[in-house]
């Protein structure tokens, strides 16, 4: 295992974060099985990733935060994509 993961296990440990791992399915298959069950339960989703294959989840409901770009992609209705740029960098603050 690479030194990163072990790193996130153990943060995740420790804050109890719930964690879902499924043989043989990678992980957008895993989030986007469970962004299917929220939205089936009448939740508004936040999904945070590097991975841009799973902005083909956005939605109305289900916004995306991409990680390594600091931007939020979401949808208005009528399905028109919406991308907004979050706060700056540390040590970039804007005047």
């Amino acid at each position: 295992m690479i030194p990163q993961l072990e790193r996130i296990q153990q943060v995740v440990k420790t804050f109890r974060l719930a964690t879902y791992r499924i043989p043989r399915f990678e992980a957008d298959d895993v989030i986007a099985t469970l962004v299917r069950e929220a939205r089936a339960r009448d939740y508004d989703v936040r999904i945070i990733t590097a991975d841009k294959d799973l902005m083909q989840l956005v939605s109305d409901h289900v916004t995306l935060f991409r990680s390594y770009a600091r931007q939020e992609v979401g949808r208005r209705r009528g399905g028109r994509e919406v991308r907004r740029a979050s706060a700056p960098r540390r040590g970039r603050a804007r005047g």
